[in-house]
């Protein structure tokens, strides 16, 4: 999860490229035609360690040309993101996954660096 930024080529090495790259959640505040606006947790580094910081009211892309992965999407919902695009609508139990399993690549990231 953490390193595929630096098996696809010219990407810089940097907290930005990972947060980007990283499949991400978020719960939506507005929808707002073609984007949503959401809440999510971004990754910071702190004392040269990788965590998420408090969530973050972000603009996201959920359609290009009326069309996207999560049409339905409304407020309240759970969204996965990547490189700031919609991906899905997640189940609380699809959201409650791919946070642990963040958390603990994170962890595991956070022993090598």
């Amino acid at each position: 999860m953490l390193d595929v930024h630096s098996r696809v080529g010219d990407l810089p090495a940097t907290v930005e490229t990972l947060e980007s790259c990283r499949v991400s959640w978020g719960r939506v505040c507005s929808v707002e035609r073609g984007e949503l606006v959401v809440d999510r947790e971004p990754l910071r580094l702190v004392d040269g360690k990788l965590m998420l910081d408090a969530p973050r009211r972000e603009r996201v892309v959920r359609q290009i040309g009326g069309r996207g992965f999560a049409d339905n999407a409304l407020v309240g919902d759970w969204v996965s993101l990547h490189w700031g695009w919609v991906c899905e609508v997640l189940t609380e139990r699809q959201r409650a996954n791919l946070e642990r399993y963040t958390r603990h690549h994170l962890a595991i990231a956070n022993h090598t660096l």
